[in-house]
This record gives C-alpha cells, sequence and structure tokens, in this order.
C-alpha cells in the first residue's frame, strides 16, 4: 500500500508544481520525509495524508482509494438485498397459485 499511495503523493505534488521541499514546508516537515512517503518507504500518518489532499486540492479517496472499496460493497449489500426480494416474489407468488 505504501508505495501505492507514495505514487500517489508524487502525483498530486506534482501536478500542483510542487516540489518536495514546498510541500514539506507546507506540512511542517523534512523533504526528506516526503522522500521517504513517495518512496514507500514510510507510511505518512493519516493527518498528513489529510493535509496532503488539502494542499494539492485532491479529494481523500485520491489517495486512499476508499470510495472505489465502499461503492464495491454498497455493491454487494445490493446485489444480496435484490437476491432476498427476488426469492420473497418467488414465494408470495408460489403461495398464490
Amino acid at each position: 500500500m505504501s508505495k501505492k499511495l507514495g505514487k500517489k503523493i508524487k502525483q498530486a505534488r506534482t501536478q500542483m508544481g510542487l516540489t518536495q521541499a514546498d510541500l514539506a514546508y507546507r506540512l511542517g516537515i523534512s523533504a526528506t520525509s516526503i522522500s521517504a512517503f513517495e518512496a514507500g518507504r514510510i507510511k505518512p500518518d493519516f493527518t498528513y495524508v489529510q493535509k496532503i489532499a488539502q494542499f494539492t486540492h485532491q479529494p481523500l479517496y485520491f489517495f486512499t482509494g476508499k470510495k472505489r472499496e465502499e461503492a464495491l460493497d454498497r455493491i454487494d449489500k445490493m446485489i444480496a438485498e435484490l437476491e432476498q426480494i427476488k426469492q420473497l416474489l418467488k414465494d408470495i407468488d408460489g403461495g398464490e397459485e
């Protein structure tokens, strides 16, 4: 996860035209830390990920991927509910015959 997150941090930073030093200054940490985040050597604390999202104007899910995971979970739940409804309708139809 750290390497994928690191790539996202670098992508967002470069799209904003920020150097590692620029982003580090805004976060109040060293450029070495930003380098380590981007290389996947260190997983940033979630607070830093939130701040990076803010400074790079990216939604938080850009870095976490959670929106996709949440959507897939919702789809799975909806499918299960539809299967239950389908079974109920079959039971109702079978009872009326």
